[in-house]
């Protein structure tokens, strides 16, 4: 399957990586990248190499990952995060969700995100996203698949082990949103990576959004990632 990438019209697969060409993209998008590299150069030296591997498209790809949160606050900071690294690889994305009271445009659009091609799909159930979400990863469709689970729903085991079998097999990532204490997982067989987010204020207008590996079946649990938002953001993951 091909997309479009550019305003030129180049087609390019969607497994195609090429040089992303800062001086072309939109004003928004630009200063967010330079914020995320302003952001990653005051980590120290020492701790830089492992942060970055949290959450990057590397650490997700091919995998059935759980992010999580207890109070909401922080995950759609980084959804958004990992949507946006999607989009800026050539990656089709789309959003399923069980409820309505989802992401909030402005606050994609402040990222940088393309909401345009953002396809977003609202189904009754975790049943019915977890159909939704298995259609579009079967045939490599879509690099990410994002199913957003914060108003509740449950995937059987069988789904999830056959979404986890096409992640894998299409190098893809199915991204699943939870709301609920770590130690009680809506996603259990399958999931080879869980997250888990949590958000102080830094000042009156910047909130720190923390990124930790609860679980890694590949890799280290324990590792974090710091990702800077603004108080209309943290504000609206926690609703």
């Amino acid at each position: 399957m091909t997309v479009q990438a550019g305003k030129e019209g180049a087609m390019t697969s969607r497994h195609e990586v090429g040089r992303i060409d800062e001086s072309r993209l939109p004003g928004a998008r630009a200063a967010r990248i330079a914020q995320l590299r302003q952001t990653v150069a005051a980590v120290p030296l020492a701790n830089r190499k492992s942060a970055a591997e949290v959450a990057s498209w590397t650490h997700l790809q091919g995998r059935l990952v759980e992010l999580t949160s207890a109070t909401g606050r922080g995950q759609l900071t980084a959804a958004a995060f990992i949507v946006l690294q999607a989009q800026l690889r050539g990656e089709p994305v789309c959003w399923i969700s069980t409820t309505r009271d989802t992401w909030f445009a402005p606050d994609l659009a402040e990222w940088g995100i393309d909401l345009a091609a953002l396809p977003t799909l609202f189904v009754d159930d975790g049943t019915a996203a977890g159909r939704a979400a298995d259609l579009a990863v079967r045939d490599g469709g879509f690099g990410l698949v994002v199913l957003d689970l914060t108003a509740g729903g449950y995937l059987a085991q069988a789904r999830l082990q056959r979404l986890s079998r096409q992640a894998r097999q299409h190098q893809a990532v199915v991204l699943c949103l939870t709301r609920q204490r770590q130690e009680q997982p809506v996603c259990h067989s399958g999931v080879s990576l869980r997250l888990q987010t949590q958000s102080r204020p830094l000042s009156a207008l910047r909130w720190q959004c923390r990124l930790e590996v609860k679980y890694d079946r590949f890799g280290v649990a324990g590792r974090s990632r710091i990702l800077l938002c603004r108080p209309q953001e943290a504000a609206s993951d926690a609703v």
